[in-house]
């Protein structure tokens, strides 16, 4: 019993420090040169390159840490070559002598398991990432030129905020406005759609939103043998929710639901030739559900594209004690952007 306890401690101890492991292979330097990797300002790790010019360095996050935003900069240093990750908001270590040093502008979002290759065969070096193992193309392209691979970043958590444009329709807007009279009643029961919202996720696969959704006014018209009308609807719509989602790389595909509440004025103006004109106006407000989904790509750690869609429920009562009740459903497509904020 005590050994397998024993054995339970070395897995949990030394399993946990390999999982976390970040790893920097160097590719095309000089066989037999030296190798650093600098993390903030400290020297977490060294190696002697092979033959071919290749050499492996792997080292942990501080203990604090699961993951970091850091930029990448490099040295040449005669035989040695040096790379820097540096936290971003934090002081890195000035150049070394006279070493020719280059700063790559990107973040990169480093996580446990993360594997960095920098290749040297130019004079300005290409950096390269992947959560986890790198494909052998990475390093099979000894000597030659290299092609900058651009890799998506990884579908962060933390709070975001969006803003969109698209389409919406409202089924019912047809039947409601022109009622019986389809013949000699025009209408738009599809218009453009402005969006607006903000995200908390609590990890890259759960979270939370809030949506703001501004459809342009419904319209209507239409006349008869003794009568003319014409009617307006404006919709206000607000969601409270959750995400659920999966991301491969700096792809994320979620699914969306929750509650929904509108704010909406029908206005309809009338005029029948025996009687004259009168003007209606229906207020009504109410809460229901939506559900929907959409993928996001994560271009940069702070910015990405979005495409999504949703069926929202709109349903309450009339305000200020009039009679009627909204019961309509708004079928919402729509693509934007997304900026993380924080983590």
């Amino acid at each position: 019993m005590r050994r397998l306890a024993f054995a339970l401690f070395l897995i949990s101890t030394f399993g946990g420090t390999l999982a976390s492991a970040q790893t920097v292979i160097v590719t095309n330097a000089p066989a037999g040169g030296t190798v650093e990797v600098v993390f903030n300002t400290d020297r977490v790790g060294s190696a002697t390159t092979d033959a071919d010019g290749e050499a492996t360095v792997s080292f942990p996050l501080p203990a604090q840490l699961t993951e970091a935003d850091v930029r990448v900069s490099t040295e040449r240093c005669g035989d040695t070559r040096r790379v820097l990750l540096v936290e971003r908001g934090v002081q890195g270590p000035p150049a070394t002598g006279p070493c020719d040093r280059r700063d790559f502008p990107d973040v990169y979002v480093l996580q446990r398991q993360t594997t960095f290759v920098v290749d040297f065969t130019n004079a300005v070096p290409s950096v390269h990432l992947r959560q986890g193992p790198v494909p052998p193309t990475w390093l099979s392209d000894k000597g030659g030129v290299t092609t900058t691979r651009q890799r998506l970043a990884p579908a962060p958590k933390g709070l975001m905020v969006s803003a969109g444009i698209g389409l919406s329709q409202a089924s019912d807007w047809n039947a409601l406005a022109c009622g019986t009279n389809t013949t000699a009643c025009t209408n738009t029961s599809i218009t453009r759609t402005l969006s607006g919202g903000a995200s908390f996720w609590l990890t890259p696969n759960i979270g939370a939103e809030a949506t703001y959704l501004r459809p342009l006014d419904l319209t209507a018209s239409g006349n008869g043998t003794d009568y003319t009308f014409s009617s307006t609807r404006s919709t206000e719509v607000a969601l409270l929710g959750g995400v659920v989602g999966g991301a491969i790389g700096g792809v994320r595909i979620y699914g969306r639901g929750g509650a929904s509440f509108h704010r909406a004025t029908l206005s309809t103006s009338e005029t029948i030739t025996a009687n004259g004109t009168q003007n209606l106006e229906l207020k009504t407000q109410g809460w229901s559900w939506y559900a929907g989904g959409g993928v996001e790509v994560w271009l940069k750690s702070f910015v990405a594209f979005y495409a999504d869609g949703a069926v929202v429920q709109l349903r309450g009562g009339a305000l200020g004690g009039a009679d009627g009740a909204m019961d309509d459903q708004l079928i919402t497509l729509s693509v934007g952007a997304r900026l993380h904020l924080w983590k």
